[in-house]
């Protein structure tokens, strides 16, 4: 969660009258990097005090917020993930001004940093049950995906080493046309996972949430928990898969395909540090972040998998 928008004084008023609330307190939340969060502890309107959060849906058009309300709805039934509160009109997206504003229940719970091998079995066991979520036509298609006009956004300055990267990465998606397709969380980091005291998850910002290849998802995934010291850890690849397979099989066909989709995973988010930090909005302190996971790809994900699914296709 981000700090860009404020929650005013009389955006606070209007959510009362919205939500037949009485706010005692407001505190903003910090981190991540898309919307604006806030804690509020409420008294509604039964007299039963409660702590919401408030997101202000800084990057959304009304469009994109009702399908983000949408999806959430969508996978309620399938992991755990804090619903949207409806307004006393039944909206779960209001307007507050030219703020458009959602509010979900607090979630008790911690973030952790590194994962037990139990969790990193709840975690594959959690995406296998979303990839199980029938997919209307309404869900947007590829949120993970390196831009097919790549090479405009980067301009002709960019390092020739992350060209040769994402023209690599390219084409282990156009050899994986025939692969299962369905919904994907797209942006599945420990920071988007709450753990509570008897070890459930709950699984947090449907942002990037969209149809497309199965295994994009658990791509992200490897590289966002199967690193240690920075090397692919196969043991906690073989955790998390076998987690999966608890709830959704993978064939032989999406299961050879693991490594190679995490090498596109690295090679996309490290495509958009790039772009964040070199092109929108430059840090020189920050310009070469996108190094470490081309380090990644190159060294740890140059594998005989990424090899042999390259020769076959």
């Amino acid at each position: 969660m981000a700090d860009y928008s404020i929650l005013e004084h009389s955006d606070i008023s209007e959510l009362e009258v919205d939500f037949g609330w009485a706010v005692q307190s407001v505190q903003a939340l910090p981190g991540g990097a898309a919307n604006s969060s806030f804690r509020l502890d409420i008294v509604d309107n039964k007299q039963s005090r409660q702590i919401v959060v408030v997101t202000i849906m800084d990057n959304h058009s009304p469009t994109t917020a009702l399908r983000l309300a949408n999806v959430t709805r969508l996978v309620s039934g399938a992991v755990r993930t804090p619903p949207l509160l409806s307004a006393r009109n039944g909206d779960n997206i209001v307007s507050v001004g030219a703020k458009l504003i959602c509010v979900k229940p607090f979630v008790s719970g911690r973030h952790v940093e590194h994962l037990s091998d139990l969790q990193l079995g709840a975690v594959g066991a959690a995406l296998g049950l979303i990839h199980l979520v029938a997919t209307p036509s309404w869900v947007p298609e590829f949120g993970r995906r390196i831009p097919t006009k790549w090479q405009d956004l980067l301009g002709a300055s960019a390092p020739t080493r992350l060209q040769s990267l994402l023209q690599r990465a390219a084409g282990i998606v156009e050899a994986s046309q025939n692969l299962p397709v369905g919904l994907v969380h797209g942006d599945l980091f420990l920071d988007n996972l709450l753990w509570d005291e008897s070890g459930d998850v709950t699984v947090l910002d449907w942002e990037t949430a969209s149809r497309d290849i199965l295994v994009i998802d658990l791509g992200v995934t490897v590289v966002a928990m199967c690193r240690t010291d920075g090397a692919l850890d196969r043991q906690k690849l073989e955790l998390l898969l076998g987690g999966y397979d608890e709830s959704r099989t993978l064939s032989t066909e999406e299961r050879s395909a693991v490594v190679p989709f995490a090498f596109y995973a690295a090679v996309l988010l490290g495509y958009h540090r790039y772009v964040r930090h070199n092109v929108r909005f430059p840090c020189p302190a920050k310009s070469r972040l996108w190094e470490d996971l081309a380090d990644f790809a190159e060294v740890q994900l140059h594998t005989k998998e990424l090899e042999t699914f390259e020769s076959r296709h």
